[in-house]
């Protein structure tokens, strides 16, 4: 990778030729005849380049490319630099990558900005698509917490299996004769009766009730409110950390709205209603089962129902 400096811009360069060509460059100068000027580019290069300076000639990896007050252009080793001009080299090297930096993350938040508005389309369709992000949300409340619209009996379950980190669906009985004997010889306590714990089925798509994928705080408490504040946001009068935090959130938005997507698509997994029905063995009281089969019946119009219809789960 190539970085040259022209007029108060940094441009990339694709190949050492194009440098090699520019008025002034020399593959060899002599330190003790020229004085340095200013770093005009950097580069890293997987294979090594020789250094510029007859002195020293080694190949490295990574360097500057140099101009000298009597219009000569070489490139040279940092560590070069620093030996044969001293602080001078090392204040301008600081200098220059800052600068680089600086422009390079004002290039970031720049673009995206420009594709701002692609940014807030996508993210309000992910929201109220067919079986959407705003969907989910309304469900995950549903499961999770106190409702009207789900038995409080298998919402703490569910709660007890996203504490444990469990996909496990598991059910208390009595243990038979043979288990009981089994206990005895494994040395453990028995008690009178004797339950056990048995796996009855698999919650698939739990993670997207796991505390670090809730959508909306993605969505809307990360992407959306970010980029109301990005907006705002006077670019060019930024400071140098305020242009690194931003162009950081910049570059990792579209990593997070995949992950967004994938929640999403692991929800659609979660709601299924064989995935959802697995809990009814668990259910003892009538009237929660009665409450159990219309979230069950629910389910089943959401999936059913257009893509052009709201898919909702009441005023949750």
């Amino acid at each position: 990778m190539i970085t040259l400096k022209k007029d108060r811009s940094y441009l990339k360069v694709e190949s050492w030729k194009e440098i090699t060509e520019l008025n002034g460059f020399r593959v060899k100068i002599d330190h003790k005849d020229h004085t340095l000027n200013e770093i005009i580019g950097r580069y890293i290069f997987a294979e090594k380049t020789h250094c510029g300076l007859k002195s020293c000639n080694q190949p490295h990896n990574k360097g500057y490319i140099v101009s000298t007050k009597d219009g000569l252009i070489t490139n040279l080793g940092k560590d070069c630099g620093r030996r044969y001009f001293d602080v001078d080299f090392d204040k301008m090297a600081k200098t220059f990558d800052t600068a680089v930096t600086e422009h390079n993350n004002r290039n970031t938040i720049n673009d995206f900005i420009f594709n701002i508005e692609h940014r807030k389309s996508e993210i309000f369709n992910l929201r109220n698509k067919h079986l959407g992000a705003d969907w989910l949300n309304r469900a995950k409340k549903i499961l999770t917490k106190q409702s009207q619209q789900f038995p409080y009996s298998v919402t703490e379950i569910i709660r007890s299996m996203i504490k444990s980190r469990s996909s496990q669906i598991m059910q208390s009985r009595l243990a038979n004769k043979s288990e009981i004997e089994r206990l005895i010889a494994s040395g453990e306590k028995v008690q009178s009766p004797q339950y056990i714990d048995e796996q009855i089925g698999t919650f698939e798509g739990i993670t997207a009730l796991f505390q670090e994928n809730d959508i909306r705080d993605i969505l809307i408490g990360d992407l959306q409110q970010n980029i109301n504040n990005i907006e705002g946001l006077d670019v060019p009068s930024l400071s140098q950390t305020e242009l690194k935090r931003w162009a950081k959130w910049c570059s990792s938005y579209q990593g997070v709205f995949e992950r967004a997507e994938n929640i999403v698509s692991t929800g659609k997994v979660l709601l299924d209603i064989k995935n959802i029905g697995q809990f009814a063995p668990l259910i003892e009281d009538d009237k929660d089962q009665i409450v159990f089969n219309n979230f069950l019946h629910t389910l089943a119009k959401n999936e059913s129902s257009k893509p052009t219809q709201a898919a909702a789960f009441g005023g949750a």
